[in-house]
């Protein structure tokens, strides 16, 4: 049984009523309020986020007309002068139907391998050097503290004003954060 997507246009705008933003997607990515790139992110953050359905079709070249028509109406276009928003092309672009050939996805899955957390190099291998190098920075205690940066540090502090409750939290015995445990800090646990 063959399904049609349903191709959706939407407009972000501002909590004023401003677009800013305008794309196209199935129902996932119009429901996903992530943000689309930097930009995007910084003006939903700064001014809020509403997000418009405008159009809905089963013809996705339809959808992609109606987009490049809509960033021009709003001048979403980032780059270009006299507009604000963060659109980063003229729209009718994307990536929608594409398949990775099979050298992709495996350069992909191995380069993912071990990666729990989606960030970072988890499960690379490191050299024993490297691995040495880490354990000496992690070992270094910070540099002492100057007579003047003590001061400063003081009179900051000095005379601010702290809630009864906030230097009640202050009096409360620790939890260790490695074996959860109350009385001592996570460097001096007796725990292995």
């Amino acid at each position: 049984m063959n399904v049609k997507k349903l191709f959706y246009i939407y407009v972000d705008s501002t909590f004023d009523g401003r677009p800013f933003y305008v794309g196209k997607g199935v129902t996932e990515r119009v429901n996903c309020f992530k943000q689309r790139n930097r930009l995007h992110g910084n003006i939903s953050k700064k001014h809020g986020l509403k997000r418009i359905i405008v159009f809905e079709t089963m013809c996705e070249q339809w959808a992609l007309d109606r987009e490049i028509e809509l960033i021009a109406l709003f001048r979403t276009h980032y780059g270009l002068p006299g507009h604000w928003g963060a659109n980063l092309t003229n729209g009718g672009d994307g990536l929608s139907g594409h398949l990775q050939s099979e050298e992709t996805r495996q350069k992909r899955a191995l380069s993912l391998r071990g990666n729990v957390n989606g960030r970072g190099n988890k499960g690379t291998i490191r050299s024993r050097e490297h691995c040495q190098k880490l354990s000496i920075a992690k070992s270094k205690k910070r540099k002492p503290l100057s007579e003047e940066h003590k001061l400063n540090l003081r009179k900051a502090l000095l005379g601010k004003e702290r809630s009864i409750e906030h230097c009640q939290n202050l009096s409360k015995p620790r939890r260790c954060s490695k074996c959860n445990e109350l009385g001592h800090k996570r460097t001096t646990c007796p725990k292995p």
